[in-house]
């Protein structure tokens, strides 16, 4: 049912003097008078909004307080993002062509401004397998059931950024629905059927269901899918029919077979067992188990990574197993987190996409966006402290030998810094020989002895909180340092000035991204499949990180030799969802991946600051002025 006519019913109501006959209503809305009374009813199920009688309709006290919630809602898309996931969910929504005229007068904004929206909302439609078309001043998407959903669950969850904003954004959005009831009724199935979901995942259950509801109200409920599973969890298919029947007394829906199958393959990911290994080996198909420890393996292998968690392991196959069932059927998840999760750990992101296309290449299927989001979830728990482990701090500790002196402040050491760094060497005597010091610091609790060629943190024995604050301070600062001197290294050995850009402006990411290969085709860095293989991999995720900057890549690391072209942009260039003005491409040989793999998290958290991207802009004229405005950032 669109939300849309609900409104536009409760507004006419509000401005009439008098109760307004449904035939009339129905005239000014263009529905039927069916439609009308089905309008009515779903408002009200919640309580009294519009009072009905012989005379007609009319709003109750309760229903202009309904209206105000709608009203503020429309207030808070105030920003070219809201406005955007606004518009890709409306559309998703709409059951017929809408009219731009009707839009830009909704979101109070031009002709002009609805366009440019428009133009960055069928990019993220076209991630969503949905096509946008038009005919003069209407708009319509042509696409799949299935994505229409995936775009309003993506929308909702993307809009707004932690988890109680999301559920906010989501009661605003479906204000006629009863979601506190459906919370509560849908957790207590789950704890009844001794089953635990995180609250991430319950409120994208949730919204699952309220999506679900309106569409199957508006009549358009999922088609049969193909649902190749060999074995099904007992349990999570009693809780699916229990969550239906809490759909069907609290939303009023009858959930169809392939709704439930659809149920079935979200909560069997995200719910959880007491006994979840064994839940787990019950239904998983010892083949799926053997394909993802090999995939894993590959993925390990490709980024120069130890191996992976083998707790995880179960969890994954679990995972990929309904991940291609899904894929199969044509269904998919939404990742819970939004687009900070993968700014937060793109080169974990990489993986998963890296992970993901082998999983197509062996089983041919195609692996949507939104589950290679959740794959980056499996990715950072398999393989997250091994990256983590590789920046740590080694310390060497000075201590005197006296009683348990040692162990205790090599405990309270060890406690305070864990995940930062590790004490690789202790010294029970205050002198000692600075030569012999190897780590990139010293805590000691003595006088510095000569000049040891690492930093000197001097502590009390007993070690208090101000001088664990002081340590960690240190720690902070080299770690900080290194990552910067790493930078630096990687940077100013590949950038070649040869393959700087700088342009006026650029009308598409494609021809960016086409002369910058052809420069470094030119210069032999790569050959002439290395461009396919970079739009392969936009195509799969935009890199751009919301911060002006983009920082594309074959996943191939197939080219002649690793470097990176800059290009510089006095105006913004379309990619994805957003726009850009720097473009760094990276084109990655076999002896560059460990370049990559250790430098992209820290070199996008470094563009993500905006005074450092800014006074690379600044300086963006000339190679030369990018490279010493590159310095200078890299020396703060």
């Amino acid at each position: 049912m669109s939300l849309d006519k609900r409104r536009a019913l409760i507004e006419i109501l509000a401005a009439a003097p008098r109760p307004v006959p449904g035939e009339e209503l129905a005239a000014q809305l263009r529905v039927s008078t069916r439609s009308i009374r089905t309008y009515v009813a779903t408002l009200n199920r919640r309580g009294s909004v519009v009072l009905t009688s012989h005379r007609g309709y009319s709003l109750d006290p309760r229903g202009r307080e309904h209206l105000a919630a709608l009203r503020q809602r429309a207030s808070q898309i105030d920003t070219p993002e809201h406005r955007l996931q606004y518009l890709c969910r409306r559309l998703a929504q709409a059951s017929d062509p809408l009219s731009i005229h009707d839009l830009a007068d909704r979101l109070f904004v031009s002709q002009s401004t609805l366009q440019a929206d428009l133009t960055r909302a069928r990019e993220v439609l076209r991630e969503h397998e949905l096509v946008l078309r038009r005919d003069r001043h209407l708009i319509w998407l042509e696409g799949s059931e299935r994505s229409r959903r995936r775009v309003v669950r993506h929308t909702m969850q993307q809009s707004r950024q932690g988890l109680v904003p999301t559920w906010q954004a989501f009661t605003q959005e479906y204000p006629h629905l009863d979601l506190g009831t459906l919370r509560r009724r849908v957790a207590q199935v789950v704890a009844e059927n001794d089953l635990e979901l995180s609250e991430y995942a319950l409120a994208d259950l949730l919204l699952h269901l309220a999506v679900t509801g309106d569409r199957i109200r508006e009549g358009h409920p999922l088609p049969a899918p193909e649902w190749p599973l060999r074995k099904r969890d007992t349990v999570i298919d009693s809780a699916c029919r229990a969550i239906a029947g809490v759909v069907a007394d609290v939303l009023g829906v009858r959930l169809p077979g392939s709704e439930l199958d659809a149920l079935y393959g979200i909560l069997v990911v995200r719910a959880t067992r007491a006994d979840s290994a064994a839940a787990a080996e019950a239904v998983i198909d010892p083949q799926f188990k053997m394909l993802v420890s090999e995939t894993l393996d590959l993925v390990a292998a490709k980024y120069l990574l130890g191996p992976g968690d083998p707790s995880m392991l179960l969890k994954t196959t679990l995972h990929v197993q309904n991940l291609v069932a899904r894929a199969r059927s044509g269904l998919s998840l939404t990742h819970p987190l939004g687009t900070a999760f993968k700014d937060n750990h793109p080169l974990i992101h990489d993986l998963a996409l890296d992970f993901a296309q082998r999983l197509e290449q062996r089983l041919g299927i195609t692996v949507p966006p939104a589950e290679v989001d959740y794959l980056t979830l499996h990715m950072g728990m398999q393989y997250l402290t091994y990256l983590e482990q590789r920046d740590l701090l080694t310390i060497t500790l000075v201590v005197p030998h006296y009683y348990d002196l040692r162990a205790r402040v090599t405990g309270a050491l060890t406690a305070a810094l864990r995940g930062r760094a590790v004490i690789e060497r202790v010294l029970t005597a205050l002198e000692y020989d600075p030569a012999e010091v190897s780590s990139d610091l010293v805590v000691s609790c003595g006088p510095a002895c000569g000049e040891p060629a690492a930093p000197v943190v001097t502590v009390s024995p007993l070690l208090s909180r101000a001088d664990l604050e002081q340590v960690s301070a240190a720690v902070a600062a080299e770690l900080d340092r290194n990552i910067r001197r790493r930078i630096r290294t990687t940077l100013f050995t590949l950038i070649d000035p040869s393959l700087f850009l700088h342009v006026p402006s650029v009308a598409t990411k494609e021809t960016a991204l086409e002369m910058m290969a052809a420069r470094m085709a030119g210069e032999g860095y790569v050959g002439e499949d290395f461009l396919a293989g970079v739009l392969d991999r936009e195509e799969r995720s935009a890199t751009s990180f919301g911060g002006n900057f983009a920082i594309p890549h074959s996943m191939r690391m197939d080219a002649e030799a690793t470097a990176i072209s800059v290009l510089v942009s006095d105006k913004g260039i379309p990619w994805g969802a957003t726009t850009v003005r720097l473009v760094l491409l990276f084109a990655l040989s076999p002896d560059g991946r460990q370049a990559f793999r250790d430098g992209l998290d820290q070199l996008i958290k470094l563009l993500a600051e905006p005074a450092n991207i800014a006074a690379l802009l600044a300086a963006g004229t000339s190679a030369e002025s990018f490279l010493a405005a590159l310095g200078d950032v890299l020396d703060r």
